[in-house]
C-alpha cells in the first residue's frame, strides 16, 4: 500500500510545527504536535482482546506521548511526562504516566485519564489550592 505522503519529504502541521517522512512515507518519530505534546510512538494494535479497543478508540500496546505539566514533586517547575498503554498480557491496558525524568514515579490506571487524575489532584494539593484536582480540570477519554 503507498503511502499518501511525499517519501524524504518535510510535511507541515501548521505555521509552527512540521515533521519528516522516511523513504516509505512514513512519519519519522518523535513529532512535536505542540510546544507541550509529542507524540513518541504509535504502538502496535492488539486484535484479539476485546478491552484494547472500544466503537470510539484503540488502546495500542507501546503507544507513548510526551506532556509538559507541572511536577508532582514541585509544581512550581514545570516537567515532562510520558504517557503509555501497556499490554501486561490480562484482558485490558495499563495506562501509565510517569516522570520522563524518573520513570519509578508513575501513576497507573485502568482508564486513559485516570493517571492524570492523579496527577492533577497532587499537583493541585501541593499548590494548596484546597480542592481537589478533579473538580479543577477535564480530561478527555473514556472512563
Amino acid at each position: 500500500m503507498d503511502s499518501p505522503l511525499e517519501p524524504n519529504s518535510t510535511v507541515t502541521i501548521s505555521d509552527k510545527y512540521e515533521f519528516r517522512t522516511d523513504e516509505n512515507g512514513q512519519p519519522v518519530l518523535p513529532i512535536s504536535l505542540s510546544t507541550s505534546l509529542v507524540l513518541v510512538s504509535v504502538g502496535k494494535i492488539v486484535y484479539n482482546r476485546p478491552n484494547f479497543h472500544t466503537k470510539r478508540y484503540i488502546y495500542t500496546d507501546g503507544f507513548v506521548s510526551e506532556h509538559l505539566y507541572s511536577s508532582v514533586k514541585d509544581p512550581k517547575e514545570k516537567v515532562w511526562y510520558r504517557s503509555l498503554i501497556i499490554d501486561k498480557g490480562g484482558e485490558n491496558p495499563v495506562f501509565r504516566v510517569q516522570l520522563k525524568s524518573d520513570p519509578k514515579v508513575h501513576f497507573d490506571g485502568n482508564s486513559p485519564s485516570n493517571p492524570w487524575l492523579t496527577i492533577f489532584r497532587i499537583v493541585s494539593e501541593k499548590k494548596g489550592n484546597g480542592q481537589k484536582g478533579s473538580n479543577l480540570v477535564t480530561v478527555s477519554g473514556p472512563e
